[in-house]
């Protein structure tokens, strides 16, 4: 016999993992999944210094500065910040409430 929690898993299929990315759960519309990584900046600003700037040195610190650090991670659907990892307390909590 299973506990209420590991149907919760099991049922919406949370403890997955692919490729060191792990599903969550959207606090803003409840989608649960993989979530969205996007770089900083502006890909075409990139590529605008890059041709028309004739700056290299410019162009290349911002290429260094849009891929450094921490991304932004985003929901699939909703498309904000709002994913919480599905095996964290509050994405517990997220859970139950979208079971139930």
């Amino acid at each position: 016999m299973q506990n209420e929690s590991g149907e919760v898993k099991k049922k919406l299929n949370l403890n997955m993992h692919l490729g060191g990315a792990r599903k969550g759960i959207c606090s803003n519309c409840g989608y649960v999944g993989y979530p969205k990584t996007q770089n900083k900046g502006s890909g075409v600003l990139e590529i605008f210094l890059y041709l028309f700037v004739f700056s290299i040195p410019i162009a290349l610190i911002y290429s260094i500065w849009r891929r450094a650090g921490l991304k932004p991670i985003y929901c699939r659907t909703c498309h904000q910040p709002t994913m919480i990892p599905g095996d964290s307390p509050k994405g517990q909590e997220l859970v139950q409430k979208a079971v139930k």
